[in-house]
């Protein structure tokens, strides 16, 4: 049964990295690392696994025939893959070179890189940006003059159609005339006419 501290662990929010050397590993490597991270709360260090001898490790491009040791990291703190990369380099003394620490976010992006074109076998990430006349064309000015006019295709006409209640509406709407105008006097409204007004019962006692 799991203790409560270990539940808190594992209920709180971590930030994992992958941390990876190349060449000869130092001595106690791993609790040397774990020594320096102290600051930022390891909660888990893996043992670390070795790859095979490679002529070209694939994150170490300038290094030939070596082998490199994996080692997966959970922190309870936040901080960067530069400000470990530094601090491991110097506590374990070796090179940055010899180094690589990145988050879950940054090996994504790796492993996107590392994705090839089926058609030209390029890296994605590496290749320009190519738009072609039918993307302009959803864009800029030229691409609002074209939004409007599928608007007007799409524009439905008001049609007039019989119904049952023609009888009910009337055929023709009045118009007014200057004369209607005359009629009614400019400043006198019809609530304040004479015609409206309530005679006052004590006028004229």
């Amino acid at each position: 049964m799991k203790s409560f501290q270990e539940y808190l662990v594992e209920s709180k929010k971590t930030y994992p990295f992958t941390i990876k050397l190349c060449g000869a590993l130092p001595e106690s490597a791993d609790k040397i690392m774990k020594s320096a991270m102290h600051k930022f709360t390891v909660n888990k260090l893996s043992k670390g696994k070795s790859t095979p001898i490679q002529a070209m490790p694939l994150d170490f491009p300038g290094q030939c025939n070596v082998e490199v040791h994996v080692f997966e990291v959970d922190l309870q703190y936040p901080t960067t893959s530069a400000v470990l990369t530094e601090l491991l380099a110097d506590n374990l003394k070796i090179s940055p070179a010899q180094l690589r620490v990145r988050n879950p976010v940054e090996m994504a992006e790796i492993a996107l890189n590392l994705a090839h074109n089926e058609k030209s076998g390029e890296a994605l990430l590496n290749k320009d940006y190519e738009s072609d006349s039918k993307t302009q064309n959803l864009v800029g000015q030229k691409g609002i003059s074209n939004f409007l006019k599928e608007l007007m295709k799409d524009r439905v006409e008001m049609t007039e159609y019989d119904g049952v209640n023609d009888e009910l509406i009337a055929k023709s709407q009045p118009k007014e005339t200057a004369a209607s105008f005359e009629e009614a006097k400019p400043g006198v409204s019809p609530v304040g006419s004479r015609q409206n007004k309530i005679p006052d019962p004590y006028k004229g006692k």
